[in-house]
């Protein structure tokens, strides 16, 4: 051997240099224990991890409340999921979840895929809109995150995401927010009904069989779908702005989801639920059920662009600024969406001191609008014209005294409906309250004025 293979003898210095292999052998080893004590601690994780644990105290007890219930066996299964899967792993648990959701509703063909963005706010309990503008919060009280999307862009966006949390890259601060950023799509006028079948399908995912919420989506859809030969023909309440249906139909929906999702998180005792065919009796009897847009969510998404593209007669109609040249594009916009009454349907009222009907032209937004205080007698069905004439009876206490004129009460209107007219007697009380300066009639509103809301 020794003669065949000297190389092997000791002698004169020489054999085999055998350190490499062994360090690659060790290296080996030492990289199979990592392995195996990785999978050993993911397997205990798993094992350990709750939903409590994972989304902590205070938001799991958010999501007990939310889901209705008790104690964490009783959340959908997605929930467990979530939490005992890897961060990686989280997207595409959610959006198998959300397709098998929507092959169980014979939607099987509806090309949509949740986002990151959405299974973000989802999970860190963001389900409410932060107020009616901020159509880039919330989650699921938010139905414009539902609308149409580019479906390439949306698999290029996803596969992006998967290559980052798979550890192939470390994305930069911009790219991070460029993932995790919801595109908001404003929906064509007969869009809308299609972004409630895709809410209904990540509802029934993410709360328990047979909740109310689910239920409500469901009956919802169904009504408009039923209704759909005459939603197509519906030229809203007021017809020039009926490029604007399927907004003024999400922007309802959004703002009683918000609600109720708003109510639960404000411990309310009675938690007021929308009716799923209000809009279709409304329409049946020429009832506004519009909800009102204002010129910051006008401006926002760019309405008068949106307006010119399906229907570029109607938004000459209403964008008059273009040609009159005497107030903005968003102010006549305004002027169209809050003020303008159809001949032949009846005025809704609620003006601030005077009774009677003002012209768009009269018309004023409340800019500084409280929403956390009265965002939720805002779109209430009570009048502030029918509280103002149980005031005059004795029927109702006065109103606060306003900052500006203690011989007179605040505006009611102004401050708790978000608009009034020019025309109003009370139009030195048009200006900006502080939460403090607010509390006197905040306390009338919960205590007389909207008692029953």
């Amino acid at each position: 051997m020794h003669h065949h293979l000297p190389a092997l003898g000791s002698g004169n210095g020489g054999g085999l240099n055998l350190t490499p292999l062994v360090n690659t052998i060790a290296a080996g080893q030492q990289q199979r224990a990592a392995e195996q004590a990785q999978a050993q601690a993911d397997k205990l994780r798993k094992e350990t991890t709750t939903v409590e644990s994972w989304l902590g105290p205070e938001n799991f007890q958010r999501l007990l409340r939310y889901c209705g219930a008790a104690v964490e066996a009783d959340l959908p299964p997605l929930w467990a999921a979530l939490a005992k899967a890897t961060a990686k792993d989280r997207l595409g648990i959610f959006q198998g979840k959300v397709a098998n959701e929507l092959i169980a509703m014979g939607a099987m063909f509806e090309k949509y895929t949740p986002s990151l963005y959405l299974l973000t706010e989802v999970t860190a309990l963001r389900w409410a809109m932060l107020n009616p503008d901020a159509l880039d919060t919330g989650s699921l009280g938010n139905a414009f995150l539902f609308t149409d999307s580019d479906v390439e862009t949306e698999q290029g966006i996803n596969r992006q995401i998967g290559f980052v949390q798979s550890g192939g890259a470390a994305p930069s601060l911009a790219d991070a927010q460029i993932l995790l950023k919801m595109k908001v799509n404003m929906p064509g006028p007969d869009d809308s009904i299609g972004a409630v079948r895709r809410m209904q399908a990540v509802y029934r995912a993410i709360l328990p069989v047979g909740h109310q919420l689910t239920t409500f989506l469901a009956n919802h859809h169904d009504i408009m779908k039923a209704f759909d030969p005459n939603w197509q023909n519906y030229a809203t309440y007021v017809p020039r702005l009926r490029s604007l249906k399927g907004v003024f139909h999400l922007q309802w929906l959004s703002l009683k989801l918000s609600r109720y999702f708003t109510q639960l998180d404000h411990n309310y005792p009675i938690i007021t639920f929308p009716d799923p065919a209000d809009i279709v009796n409304c329409i049946q009897e020429q009832r506004q059920w519009e909800p009102i847009i204002t010129d910051v969510f006008i401006n926002k998404y760019n309405l008068s662009s949106f307006m010119a593209l399906h229907c570029p007669a109607d938004a000459m109609s209403v964008v008059t600024a273009l040609t009159a040249g005497s107030e903005s594009i968003a102010g006549s916009v305004v002027s169209g969406l809050t003020a303008a009454t159809p001949v032949g349907r009846p005025s809704n009222g609620g003006g601030g001191g005077s009774t009677a009907r003002n012209t768009a032209i009269d018309r004023v937004e409340n800019t500084h609008f409280n929403t956390a205080l009265f965002g939720t007698y805002r779109h209430s069905a009570t009048k502030t014209r029918a509280l103002r004439q149980k005031i005059a009876a004795g029927e109702l206490p006065a109103l606060p005294p306003s900052k500006n004129d203690s011989s007179k009460p605040v505006c009611l209107a102004w401050h708790t409906k978000g608009q009034c007219n020019t025309n109003c007697p009370l139009t030195s009380d048009h200006v900006a309250y502080t939460a403090a300066e607010y509390a006197a009639l905040a306390t009338w509103c919960r205590d007389h004025g909207y008692r029953s809301e």
